[in-house]
């Protein structure tokens, strides 16, 4: 079993959720193969900026990338400072309503569906922009009456003058997705 470098779990009415963060090794242990881990050589095989990320405007990967793997892939436009404004753009199919490809180009904020996930990722996409760095994370989660259970990698990209303009992120799911009846006491 994996060590996380930091775990939460909230709740908020029916929805909960437990996020985990760990380490780039165990991302490496753990994702080889996956769209993660293809999303993760890309990232690491373009040439650092000045500013020591690769730039926004050398990354591409759903036009290299398989169709198989890079529809798990979409991207963040983190050029606001209010993690609250950044835009969402080519987010992967979602059975949970409100949630799937509907989402790109919408802000994170304007999300109501899923407040709890929202806040969660406003934090952890404001933190990968600071620390620009890799992030991986292991979310299980209850939203809208669905469970969804995966895995997802962040890696940060910088614009000309050095500030994270972009975060690409990909997700592999652990589990079939579910729906969740909290009343009845578990799954449909």
């Amino acid at each position: 079993m994996y060590t996380p470098l930091e775990s939460m779990f909230e709740t908020s009415g029916f929805d909960e959720q437990a996020r985990s963060r760990f380490s780039m090794d165990v991302f490496l242990e753990r994702e080889c193969g996956s769209a993660l881990w293809h999303l993760y050589q890309h990232w690491k095989a373009l040439p650092p900026g000045p500013y020591g990320l690769p730039l926004a405007a050398t990354c591409d990967p759903k036009q290299t990338l398989p169709d198989d793997i890079a529809k798990w892939i979409a991207w963040i436009d983190t050029t606001e400072e209010d993690p609250t404004q950044f835009i969402i753009w080519e987010h992967p199919e979602s059975h949970i309503p409100g949630m799937g490809t509907e989402l790109s180009g919408k802000l994170l904020n304007d999300i109501p569906e899923a407040q709890l996930h929202v806040s969660a990722c406003a934090i952890e996409y404001l933190y990968c922009k600071h620390e620009r760095e890799p992030m991986y994370h292991e979310i299980d989660q209850i939203l809208c009456g669905y469970r969804r259970h995966y895995t997802r990698l962040l890696v940060p990209l910088a614009d000309e003058s050095g500030g994270v303009s972009k975060i690409f992120y990909a997700i592999r799911m652990l589990g079939e997705m579910v729906r969740v009846d909290r009343m009845a006491g578990g799954v449909i």
